[in-house]
């Protein structure tokens, strides 16, 4: 998407090509009431401003195989004012949403009233199979201590099925490195860990996360702090 504009009620299927599915480069852009699946690499890249993703399902984008996985994320690239509301994500080989693999500057996020979960997969998809369960976090930050802080919110949503999948302490929510973190009115079950909150120093540096009037059960942990996380 190389243009300003609305996009929308498009199904968006990659025939489990090895490619991204939807790249958004134009600044003001909203994506409204479209489906992205079936692809061996990311659903949405924004590399943009003002982009607004709203009402859409995004789902199995699995990379590799369950014992050999790679990166599928749902959403994910460098976006300054970016609001996601109203989506579904599931079945992903890396996160629901990541922002910035490269730990490049981004900023400003808001996802709200949105469904972020996995599972066993009811079927053969890609290079995985039946039962297997794909997927890291229903969310994951990055980013680098020399570059400004990363706003996040995350609200009104339900996370639930991360964890005993592809990596070691999988969580719905993952929040590290140079990020600021607001996380209010969500519910979180029947994950491995419900909240990562993780601090630290050196390049990457520490998250500093906030957390308001969440639910959270049916899970192995609730909050783990990790690494002398600040301003908890």
């Amino acid at each position: 998407i190389n243009s300003p504009g609305v996009y929308e009620n498009l199904i968006i299927d990659g025939g489990w090509a090895e490619r991204d599915l939807v790249r958004i480069k134009a600044d003001n852009v909203t994506l409204r009431n479209c489906t992205i699946r079936n692809s061996k690499r990311d659903g949405i890249e924004v590399y943009a401003k003002n982009v607004v993703i709203e009402r859409c399902k995004i789902h199995h984008l699995l990379a590799g195989t369950f014992k050999d996985q790679f990166d599928a994320h749902g959403i994910t690239g460098q976006p300054h004012g970016l609001t996601v509301r109203d989506c579904e994500i599931s079945y992903v080989s890396g996160d629901g949403l990541q922002f910035d693999p490269a730990r490049n500057p981004w900023e400003d996020v808001l996802i709200e009233h949105c469904l972020l979960w996995t599972g066993p997969l009811p079927e053969d998809a890609g290079g995985f199979k039946k039962g297997d369960h794909p997927g890291e976090n229903a969310v994951d930050t990055k980013q680098r201590a020399k570059n400004p802080r990363s706003n996040l919110t995350i609200r009104n949503c339900v996370l639930h099925g991360w964890g005993n999948g592809q990596i070691s302490n999988g969580a719905a929510l993952n929040m590290k490195d140079h990020v600021q973190a607001l996380i209010e009115g969500c519910v979180l079950y029947n994950n491995d860990i419900c909240l990562r909150l993780r601090g630290g120093t050196g390049q990457y540096g520490g998250a500093k996360v906030s957390v308001r009037e969440c639910a959270m059960y049916d899970s192995k942990t609730g909050i783990r702090s990790e690494d002398k996380i600040e301003d908890l």
